[in-house]
């Protein structure tokens, strides 16, 4: 068991995204208070964001006049609509897709879809295969490469005597 360094918690604590959850004489448990969610809402501009839609489903109901924030990458394949509606979407914090909930007097139900086909699983399935057809390749290779030497030396032994050990060595 050892103490936690000073130097470190007192760095942590300075962290103000930061909450100590759990201390004891050896473990410091922190978790980020200030994270929201993937997919977060705010019913207005000064309102703190809270983590939105089923993880399952991609769906969820929400107030009208909502802001919702997809913080999943590339913010240009996804898409949200409300009922049945595809909204506008717009650019927060830099790179995230911000969308607005029209407004209304009871609750919207909106749901996130991907409308693009997810060309980086593609790409990384190809390298997988491109990767695993060189290694069998070469893999096959010296295993041909070995059977025609086996071949070649069961070819020369099977000649028929030619003298001693040494010499079938000297001629080789």
């Amino acid at each position: 068991v050892r103490s936690v360094p000073a130097l470190l918690s007192t760095s942590l604590n300075a962290q103000t995204d930061l909450a100590l959850e759990l201390q004891t004489s050896s473990v410091q448990v922190y978790a980020n208070a200030e994270f929201a969610g993937i997919v977060r809402a705010r019913s207005s501009k000064a309102a703190p964001w809270k983590s939105v839609l089923s993880p399952t489903t991609n769906a969820g109901a929400l107030a009208g006049g909502s802001q919702v924030e997809v913080g999943l990458a590339p913010a240009g394949a996804f898409s949200l609509s409300a009922h049945g509606h595809a909204l506008t979407r717009a650019t927060l914090d830099g790179w995230a897709g911000a969308y607005d909930v029209p407004a209304s007097s009871t609750p919207v139900v909106v749901t996130l879809s991907l409308r693009r086909f997810p060309f980086n699983g593609l790409l990384a399935m190809v390298t997988l295969a491109t990767w695993a057809i060189v290694w069998l390749g070469f893999g096959w290779i010296r295993r041909l490469e070995w059977l025609l030497r086996l071949r070649a030396r069961r070819a020369r032994h099977s000649r028929g005597p030619r003298g001693t050990r040494a010499q079938e060595f000297e001629d080789a």
